[in-house]
Order: C-alpha cells, then structure tokens, then sequence
C-alpha cells in the first residue's frame, strides 16, 4: 500500500525537509586547485531522500541556452535551467489538488581550450541543480575558508555584463570573455582565480598582471603566484582600478559566494 503523506500542505513539508537536511559534508576533494567539495551526487542523493520521505517531488523543467558572448573557443551562453518541484497532500475531508512550484536559474557556460560548448553546458546544469537544492532545502555550508561544491572545472560567475547583439558577428578575445563573467576581472591562467591588474600602478619589477590567489597559486616561480609583465596579456581588458581598491573574491579573505560551489 502506497505511504501516506505525512503532511497537508506544501509549506508543511517544506518546512520539514529544511529542518530535518543539515548540512552535508564534503565527499571529494579538487587536487589541482586544492579545496574539498561536496560532490554532485552526494547532493543529489541527500536531498532527493529528504525530499520525497516528506513527499516533495522534483523533475526536470525547461532548458534554454542563450547566447551572450563570443569567443575564440566557440559561443558563451547563458543556460537557463527550471526545476520543477510538486506536492499533493492529504485532508481528511477534501480531495487536495497537487501544488506545483518552479525554480529556474541562469548559469554561464562558456568554452575554453579542452572544453567544448557542449561538456561547458553539462557541467552549468550540473552546478545549477546542486546550487537549486542548496538554495531550496537551505542547506548550510560547512565554512572551511574555500568554496565547496561539485565543478571539476572552475566555472565563471553567473553574474555578468550582457553582450547586445548586432547583425554583425563581433569577436572578442579570451581575455574579453572572462571579463564579462568576472565583472571584468581575468582569471588566472595557472589556478582560475581572479587576476589583479596592476598596469596603472606597476613600478620596477612589479608584474603587470599578478594572480590574487598569493598563498596557494602554483603558477608562479619559487613562492611566487602567478604574474605576467605583458600588458596585452587579456587583449584589450580594460584598465582596472588599483589593486588595493579591489575586493578578492577568490582568495582565503574572500567572500564564500563566489563562482565555484558552497
């Protein structure tokens, strides 16, 4: 005989499932970058159990892939992903409709060397459901000073500046690209964290480019990050601020919500 809900409304159980979930612990482990994470799966599993023993039942929605901005390794698109939760109670007296809420979420997937459109887009809808569970359940994160959830790849920040689009097909350099996902900040090409750009303030040895990830870079020579003293290292970037009026959001002082998971 099918299990009988344990609730009558959908808000009971949601309540539930965010009061029974806790936080999850951090199942694998990023050797080239050096941070621990929760795993895709481990998410999916964990939340999926909580989710359907108080009768919350989630599937695939929609899928759409907006193009933002090009590059020399193929479109940038926006993947705008929708989830689909539902619910049908139980009443004593009444026969309860089923309630249906939807969570859609835009994440970027952009190609790099190695990586075409294709696995950049499976690895954003990959991101966006861990992170539509997070957000749903509110799971807490397990604060270690890293980021922590599954991207086997570091993906760009799903806040950018859009791109209009023209009859014309403008073209725009790597650097350009991780600009628009960054808030105009490259990213490292040793470690993927954000990049510093020190052009106007730059005297004597002091590189042009350096790597804000200071303590944990492996780009760099001897116990150095990484740096570079070619001013066209990103194309044509625009100039940045000073370093010092800057927030690092990628390094041990950052803020936690960065691109790469909870």
């Amino acid at each position: 005989m099918p299990k009988k809900p344990k609730h009558q409304y959908f808000h009971d159980a949601l309540h539930a499932a965010q009061a029974t979930i806790g936080s999850i612990s951090k199942d694998a482990r990023n050797d080239f970058q050096h941070y621990d994470y929760v795993s895709a799966e481990t998410m999916i599993t964990e939340c999926r159990s909580v989710l359907l023993d108080n009768g919350i039942v989630m599937s695939a929605g929609d899928v759409e892939c907006i193009p933002f901005a090009s590059g020399d390794h193929g479109d940038a698109v926006l993947v705008r992903q929708t989830t689909v939760f539902s619910f049908k109670g139980e009443h004593p007296e009444i026969e309860r409709p089923i309630t249906v809420m939807k969570v859609t979420r835009d994440w970027p997937a952009v190609p790099q060397k190695g990586r075409p459109l294709d696995k950049a887009v499976a690895s954003a809808l990959t991101a966006g459901l861990s992170y539509t569970l997070r957000d749903f359940l509110l799971i807490p994160r397990i604060d270690d000073g890293r980021s922590e959830m599954d991207h086997s790849s570091r993906q760009p920040k799903p806040h950018h500046r859009p791109v209009a689009r023209t009859t014309q097909e403008t073209r725009v350099s790597p650097g350009e690209v991780a600009a628009l996902v960054s808030d105009g900040s490259p990213s490292c090409p040793a470690c993927g964290s954000r990049v510093w750009d020190n052009r106007e303030t730059a005297t004597g040895s002091q590189p042009l480019w350096s790597c804000s990830n200071k303590e944990k870079c492996p780009g760099g020579k001897g116990n150095f990050a990484w740096g570079s003293w070619d001013p066209d290292q990103f194309g044509t970037v625009p100039k940045k601020p000073p370093a010092a009026e800057v927030r690092d959001e990628r390094g041990d002082a950052s803020s936690p919500d960065n691109d790469i998971p909870f």
